[in-house]
């Protein structure tokens, strides 16, 4: 069964932004919403640079999809006024493409009036984190635009910096609403300095979370530098582990160092491992060497010290030649 829409949650956060903005007294909540059947074709997205949500996949949609055929829309859109008769989705892009799928014509709307881009990225954040299972990196711009909007409305927003550091004030503004702690807020929102492809990885699970988020720290061209030598450039990619990125994190933080291909192809190069045949040794024969009654442990240690002493003195003469 597809997973249930938190509209409660959305409207209550979306009537909160209107009674701040209108100057409603504490815990005034506007009243009932009412619903508005818009033309299908008088819906226009939301703006993309704004909106860092994937569509659903065409498994999620087909699921969407079942359970309008079988219950009609049960959450209405969440949509403000874009003018000449024009609205903009804050809420409910996936629902409106599994109508129009089904051949709707018309939707079930509230009407949000005078809603800055602010106020409807909370809005439309609130929505999605509230109702769906999200990537990473949908995760990650949530995190992250939330933090900035509070930091444009002149909020506490340590998290929005680019070097997050363990200061952590605003975490308690997201955590509250999410369940995650101010950790994992932290390590989503860094997924977003990653490059598109990496971060495509980090969606695709082909690059593990904690990997990403120090992967993040490097430069632009650093990123792509490990991208290009680690999975673009070969048939089976290189694994990176948490250590190696670590690695490459220290690198990347030392003004005389650089990432490169040698770094790499050392950092990355998989260690031999010798092995050695087991080998005994009959201690009767060894025993001809020693006077009668010495201990085994002291024929052990007499070994080790003349195989020692012969491979030192080996060594000066084949210099001396």
């Amino acid at each position: 069964m597809p997973a249930a829409y938190n509209f409660e949650k959305i409207q209550e956060l979306a009537d909160q932004i209107i009674a701040e903005k209108t100057g409603a007294p504490p815990g005034q909540k506007p009243g009932q919403p009412e619903l508005t059947m818009l033309p299908m074709d008088s819906l226009e997205d939301f703006p993309e640079d704004l909106h860092k949500f994937r569509p659903a996949t065409p498994e999620r949609l087909e699921e969407l999809k079942e359970s309008v055929r079988e219950n009609g829309i049960l959450n209405p859109l969440l949509v403000r006024p874009a003018g000449e008769g024009r609205y903009q989705i804050i809420a409910g892009h996936n629902r409106r493409t599994a109508a129009r799928e089904l051949a709707y014509q018309a939707l079930p709307c509230i009407i949000k009036e005078g809603m800055t881009d602010d106020e409807a990225i909370l809005a439309k954040n609130a929505d999605n984190l509230a109702s769906r299972t999200l990537l990473p990196s949908e995760r990650g711009w949530a995190y992250r635009q939330d933090m900035e909007v509070r930091k444009r409305q002149g909020r506490r927003s340590d998290l929005t910096s680019c070097q997050l550091g363990t200061k952590l004030r605003s975490d308690e503004l997201v955590a509250q609403s999410t369940g995650n702690s101010a950790r994992q807020i932290q390590r989503y929102i860094r997924l977003t300095y990653l490059i598109p492809p990496l971060l495509d990885m980090v969606d695709g699970q082909k690059l593990g979370l904690i990997v990403g988020e120090q992967l993040s720290y490097l430069r632009r061209r650093s990123q792509e530098t490990v991208y290009a030598y680690c999975f673009q450039e070969r048939e089976k990619p290189i694994r990176l582990t948490e250590a190696m990125a670590k690695v490459l994190r220290e690198t990347e933080a030392d003004p005389d160092k650089i990432i490169d291909r040698e770094l790499l192809e050392e950092l990355t190069a998989k260690k031999a491992k010798v092995r050695f045949r087991s080998l005994k040794l009959e201690m009767a024969s060894l025993r001809s060497y020693f006077p009668v009654g010495t201990p085994e442990q002291v024929v052990v240690q007499t070994i080790h010290t003349a195989l020692a002493a012969y491979f030192e003195g080996k060594e000066e003469h084949d210099a001396a030649l």
